[in-house]
């Protein structure tokens, strides 16, 4: 199995602001079973995301106008 594709969509996720929690996607080429799946999937790989956060403080101050994930074109910005 080549993962490039689930890594891709993976990253495209944590482009826009959200952060990893679980990763079973193996890091390098996988093979499929030999099992016929009776009882259900035996191939199954969990990936579990979450939305990220940051506390603003004095110490941690953001621009106002900035984009709150600049990494994400459609992302809010900060508000005065």
């Amino acid at each position: 199995i080549d993962f490039d594709k689930a890594n891709a969509q993976l990253n495209s996720y944590l482009d826009r602001g959200y952060k990893l929690f679980a990763n079973e996607i193996p890091t390098t080429e996988t093979k499929f079973d030999t099992s016929d799946d009776i009882d259900g999937p035996s191939q199954v790989f969990v990936v579990r995301l979450d939305h990220d956060t940051v506390t603003v403080t004095p110490d941690n101050p953001v621009d106002p106008g900035n984009k709150i994930n600049p990494k994400d074109p459609d992302s809010p910005t900060y508000t005065p």
